[in-house]
């Protein structure tokens, strides 16, 4: 609905019918469009966390780049998957009420990250914790700016995989 319709086609009533069920079974899951949209942020941020984790504890003793770069990839293919809608979960997040969800997520990707730094061997970058912080942060922020500008950056040209491609509409 949000991809065909945007935020202004956003309306329970819209979600129910492509959806197949009533308002009021929807209404049963979902108080409103702003918890609908919450749920759906969960979602998205439940799938980069699960990317991003999987990665991280397969890293063993791979080197750092390795991994960085695995996890660059794994990230861009959750982003890939719900780039139709990225940018409109961003504008929605403060009227869904989800800046303190996403807050708390940000901070479950930097404990992750500082704990992998933690057990690296190879790790040299000072505070773990402050070096994943400014990892993660940064990251959100390319994120969130790629989301705010649809179609202007191709996110699977600038990994290790899609090295050279390049789609800068």
């Amino acid at each position: 609905v949000l991809d065909a319709h945007g935020v202004a086609g956003l309306t329970t009533n819209r979600v129910a019918e492509v959806a197949g069920v009533s308002v009021g079974t929807l209404y049963q899951y979902y108080s409103n469009k702003q918890a609908l949209v919450g749920a759906l942020q969960e979602r998205v941020l439940r799938s980069l966390y699960e990317a991003f984790d999987e990665v991280l504890g397969a890293g063993g003793d791979q080197p750092m780049s390795v991994v960085a770069a695995r996890v660059g990839d794994a990230m861009v293919r959750v982003y890939e998957s719900q780039r139709p809608i990225y940018h409109w979960l961003i504008a929605l997040r403060t009227e869904a009420d989800a800046q303190e969800a996403f807050r708390r997520w940000v901070d479950r990707f930097v404990t992750r990250l500082a704990l992998f730094f933690g057990e690296r061997s190879d790790f040299r970058y000072g505070d773990p914790r402050a070096a994943a912080f400014a990892v993660v942060t940064a990251v959100e922020g390319v994120a969130n700016a790629v989301g705010a500008r649809p179609g202007s950056v191709d996110l699977a040209g600038i990994g290790p995989s899609g090295a050279g491609r390049r789609d800068m509409g």
